[in-house]
Parts: structure tokens; C-alpha cells; sequence
């Protein structure tokens, strides 16, 4: 974007850590151009991301109507799908929980998968708020797979939509809507400790031992007001959530299609007709 400031820097860097650094492109040149929410503003945007070939993108923006606001949008079929701004209230790079030095901090691998949690009426209650869970769990689910093994998962992110325990609120919350408060965004580490229950095998086998699960705050952490917003349009919308089939789905569809047909394994393909 245009201006920024040291506070945007330090967020945008957290947020490329906790998504995976080599799934970010990041574009550090100022572009004053760049205005998602103004009429004519999203071409450029539009063309740095056809350029890039990013679905998702986030600008940092500083002014005095809006300070450290982040813009998190999204891209479809070339053009500006749905845009949200968060105002940067907090933000902490190894976590707002205090650490003890005699417990060493967990490690946590680069580009795992992470589980997301999601807490608050506020993320069902408006617009707003469904666009903010959806926007974040685009942002921070990392790369999209068919299985996750369970003992790999060693990270977790918390959002929690909830009122704000600080400041009042700012001037990028519209008038028109109620303020739904702030988005806590926290980045945590799994610790597997020894619980001492079980649970009986499905198998009949030996009990499988239920582990307890210790979350420490490692961080990055964020904390986000969530300002101004624009959805798609419906017909735009549900193009774009149209879902191919899979070639399983697509080989049932046809031969359900296919009346009075039967396989051979000597003839292959036998039908009937009426006459």
C-alpha cells in the first residue's frame, strides 16, 4: 500500500510466519495506487495478483483516519472477489503469555499443518464476522490435504471473537453495523504430556493411551478490530463456490445415467433393448 508504519511491519512479517514464508510472495515497494475499497482502486491489485498468480493477498495501510490496518482480500477468476480490513491493536512475536525460562520453548515445524479453533458468537452472528472466519481460515490453514496424521499436528490457531479489553473502539468500524468487538489471534505450540487415562481399542486390543494436550503460546499473536468489508456479489458467489466432480463422482453420475447396461467381463459393455 501506501504509507505503513514499524507495527505493520512486524504483523505482516508474523503473518507470513505463522502461513509459511514459502507460500508468501512479498511485495515490499509502496504502492499508492492500491485501494480495494475505492471505486477504480482494486485494477492495480487486480494486476499484481494476475502477475503473481495470488488468490489471497494482504495490504498494509497507515493513516491518521485508519492506522495499521491490514486489508485481507481475495481473488477470483482475475478479479477482486471480497475485501476486510483488521486494525492492528496488538501484536507480539513470541506470544503475550508470559514464558518460563526453565521450560524450554517448544518447537514447531515450518509449514506444518495447523488446527484451527474458533471461538464466539460473533463469528455467526453477522456479515462481518462469517467474512472474518472465512477470510482466516484461508489465511492460516496452509496448504490444502486429503489426510493429516494426527501425531504430526504440533501447532494450533486460536481466534477468539470477543469485546475489546483495551482501547475503544476505532475509526475504521462503520457506523451502520454493531462492533463486534476484537479478533484475539493466538499462535500456539502442542505439547503431548502424559495424562494417565485410556481408552479401550476398537480392535479389542491393548487400551490406546489418551495423552494430554498442553497448548504454550509461542506466538506469533495478533489482536484485530475489524473494520470495513465488502461480499461478493450472489451470482459471482456461487460461481465461485462451485465444486468439480471427482472422477469417482463423475463415473457413478454416467453410468447412473446409462439405463438397461451391464458390465461383462468377456463382452464388456452389454444393454438391452425394447423394441
Amino acid at each position: 500500500g501506501g504509507k505503513s508504519s514499524q507495527l505493520l511491519k512486524d504483523a505482516m512479517l508474523g503473518i507470513a510466519t505463522v502461513k509459511g514464508k514459502e507460500d508468501v510472495v512479498r511485495l515490499a515497494r509502496r504502492n499508492d495506487g492500491v485501494r480495494p475499497l475505492e471505486a477504480g482502486g482494486e485494477v492495480l491489485l487486480e494486476k499484481l495478483a494476475r502477475q503473481w498468480e495470488c488468490g489471497l493477498f494482504t495490504l498494509a495501510t497507515h493513516s491518521k483516519k485508519r492506522p495499521n490496518n491490514i486489508t485481507v482480500g481475495r481473488v477470483y477468476d482475475g478479479n477482486l472477489y471480497d475485501v476486510l480490513e483488521m486494525a492492528v491493536q496488538r501484536y507480539e512475536a513470541n506470544g503475550f503469555a508470559e514464558k518460563d525460562a526453565s521450560v524450554p520453548i517448544p518447537n514447531v515445524a515450518p509449514n506444518s499443518k495447523p488446527m484451527m479453533v474458533f471461538s464466539g458468537a460473533g463469528f455467526e452472528r453477522s456479515a462481518r464476522g462469517k467474512l472474518a472466519k472465512n477470510v482466516l481460515v484461508d489465511l492460516f490453514r496452509g496448504r490444502i490435504v486429503d489426510n493429516v496424521n494426527l501425531a504430526g499436528v504440533d501447532r494450533v490457531v486460536l481466534c477468539f471473537l470477543g469485546p475489546d479489553s483495551g482501547a475503544a473502539a476505532g475509526n475504521n468500524v462503520s457506523d451502520d453495523e454493531p462492533d463486534e468487538g476484537v479478533v484475539y489471534v493466538r499462535h500456539c505450540a502442542v505439547v503431548l504430556k502424559k495424562s494417565g487415562q485410556n481408552a479401550p481399542s476398537m480392535d479389542g486390543g491393548r487400551p490406546i493411551h489418551l495423552p494430554y494436550v498442553h497448548l504454550v503460546d509461542v506466538g506469533p499473536s495478533f489482536e484485530f478490530r475489524l473494520g470495513r468489508y465488502r461480499l461478493p456479489p450472489p451470482e459471482v458467489a456461487k460461481e465461485a463456490c462451485r465444486r468439480s466432480l471427482k472422477p469417482s463422482d463423475k463415473a457413478a453420475e454416467r453410468k447412473a445415467s446409462l439405463k438397461n447396461t451391464e458390465s461383462d467381463e468377456l463382452e464388456g459393455r452389454v444393454g438391452r433393448i425394447h423394441a
